[in-house]
């Protein structure tokens, strides 16, 4: 019988290996010449590169048993540095992905930068594959709204029936994927949860989904009690 702790590492473990999958798709795109020209292959193959060694320090974290580094950073960036790689890891998709940043400043608190690029490039799979054939369109926007950032990831896909919903952020469920783990929004939403943030999903079938995040921007602060 397995131990909680030996559960918990194998979730991390088969999260990883989940995850391995894009920068190896991405991989398999510009070996494939899918890259426009050379100077954005680079880039790519930069990306993917650091993905992998993301990654790779991520399964030496678990064996080590050691907490994810907690930092600050803007998560602006982290975004906008992994919606290209979807371009090639999806060459045969035709779909296009918007970004509009609407903080004055979208630097967040207590943040694993390698922890929430997996969750974005999880979410932003999950919206490519929901999208079929047609020529799909996924909108992200972050806004400030008291001390919190609000990041919202909107396609015009299949949908989600409404019935799944309250369900699908489980560990182990999965909607509308032939080789689905459920292991992506089971991830993303304990991640943004142990960043003091919350995951809520809303869908209409046939009409799209939208995947709403929000993060505190700052830690809060600690009080004390003068008797």
């Amino acid at each position: 019988m397995q131990t909680s702790n030996q559960t918990h590492i194998n979730l991390e473990i088969a999260q990883l290996v989940h995850d391995l999958r894009s920068p190896l798709q991405a991989l398999k795109g510009i070996s494939s010449g899918m890259v426009p020209n050379e100077k954005m292959a680079n880039d790519l193959l930069k990306e993917a590169s650091t993905r992998f060694e993301e990654l790779i320090g991520e399964l030496s974290r678990i064996s080590k048993r050691k907490k994810s580094d907690s930092q600050e950073f803007d998560i602006y960036e982290l975004i906008n540095s992994t919606i290209n790689m979807k371009y090639v890891e999806y060459p045969y998709r035709r779909f296009k992905i918007l970004i509009r940043n609407k903080c004055q400043s979208s630097k967040v608190s207590q943040l694993d930068p390698k922890e929430f690029k997996r969750v974005i490039s999880n979410l932003l799979n999950n919206a490519i594959e929901s999208l079929g054939e047609q020529n799909g369109k996924i909108l992200i926007t972050l806004k400030e709204v008291d001390n919190q950032i609000h990041i919202s990831i909107k396609d015009n896909g299949h949908g989600i029936p409404q019935e799944l919903i309250t369900h699908i952020t489980g560990l182990g469920h999965s909607y509308g994927k032939e080789n689905g783990t459920g292991l992506g929004l089971y991830h993303a939403k304990n991640s943004i949860e142990s960043w003091n943030g919350s995951l809520n999903i809303e869908s209409l079938l046939s009409i799209g989904t939208i995947v709403s995040l929000s993060l505190p921007t700052k830690k809060a602060p600690r009080f004390q009690v003068v008797l």
